[in-house]
């Protein structure tokens, strides 16, 4: 599929000055909460905060950010005074990298939408124009990647060396991974919007997430959540898998699956480059489950 190279480039540097100010953005807001904080405990502490000190903190933040809004609270939090007064003009430098984020953010829909792999992306529930900018910013002409796979790894979701890419203190272990946060950031939450947005990939990921469990078990495992295993000695929890690491890998999957279509979408001549999806994961699971019922078990 021929891609302008010009719309390409525009992509890309909208979606790194929307970064910028996003960044600014939250930077700010990052700041503002540490004050917050420091205010809403007492002087010179040199611990951790508690669970209540940090939730007074957290609604000291948000009855200043009310009050910035025109709806200040009617019970005011101690302290509210002095947060406010000097929060005002950390709302003030907050307010211009904001609203520039937002144009961007109208630039980069506008441009995504005249990408030919757009129809595709509409019509995929949970998949936008926004996503859309945010990956090709990311990765370029999707044209370049000789297959899903290395669309993946540009990504930060593909298998390097037998291991998932991730972040690694070995420098030559890093250098091979290539691993990037913000782009891996993008992926999840390409994964967050596809399941609640329901639809076909919705659908996907339920199967997945039936096969993992059923894989679980059929390894002899128990699936509960995790605050159980983490409570456990811990040479007791080799038996166990908790519920949200089966959903995190049912994710993940579900989400590359996308990744592939996208990939396909966009080089349809190129379809015999990508490998065939999977039989259905739910029959998967029904066949793993088949002589393993009682190999495990879900709670």
């Amino acid at each position: 599929m021929q891609v302008d190279v010009a719309l390409i480039e525009a992509i890309k540097q909208k979606h790194r000055f929307r970064v910028d100010n996003h960044r600014a953005e939250k930077t700010t807001t990052l700041w503002m909460k540490a004050i917050c904080r420091r205010l809403a405990t007492p002087p010179n502490v040199a611990r951790t905060l508690s669970s209540d000190e940090l939730a007074r903190a957290a609604a000291l933040f948000d009855a200043c950010e009310a009050a910035r809004k025109g709806k200040q609270p009617e019970v005011l939090p101690p302290r509210f005074e002095i947060a406010a007064s000097h929060l005002a003009s950390f709302f003030l430098m907050r307010e211009h990298p904001k609203k520039l984020r937002k144009a961007y953010e109208k630039e980069l829909r506008a441009l995504a939408r005249q990408l030919p792999v757009w129809p595709w992306v509409k019509a995929t529930v949970g998949f936008g124009d926004l996503m859309l900018g945010q990956i090709v910013g990311e990765a370029g002409d999707l044209s370049l990647y000789s297959a899903p796979g290395k669309l993946w790894k540009r990504l930060g979701v593909g298998i390097v060396q037998g291991q998932i890419q991730r972040k690694t203190t070995d420098k030559e272990l890093a250098i091979a991974m290539g691993y990037n946060a913000n782009r891996r950031a993008i992926v999840w939450n390409l994964g967050e919007c596809l399941v609640k947005a329901g639809g076909a990939y919705a659908d996907l990921y339920r199967e997945r997430k039936a096969y993992e469990i059923a894989k679980a078990v059929a390894q002899g495992l128990t699936v509960i959540e995790a605050a159980k295993i983490a409570k456990m000695k811990p040479t007791d929890r080799h038996a166990y898998v908790s519920k949200g690491h089966i959903d995190r890998r049912a994710k993940r999957w579900m989400t590359k699956q996308c990744l592939v279509d996208l990939w396909l979408a966009w080089n349809p001549d190129r379809a015999d480059d990508a490998k065939p999806r999977r039989t259905s994961a739910l029959f998967q699971a029904a066949a793993l489950l088949e002589g393993h019922a009682t190999a495990g078990a879900v709670h």
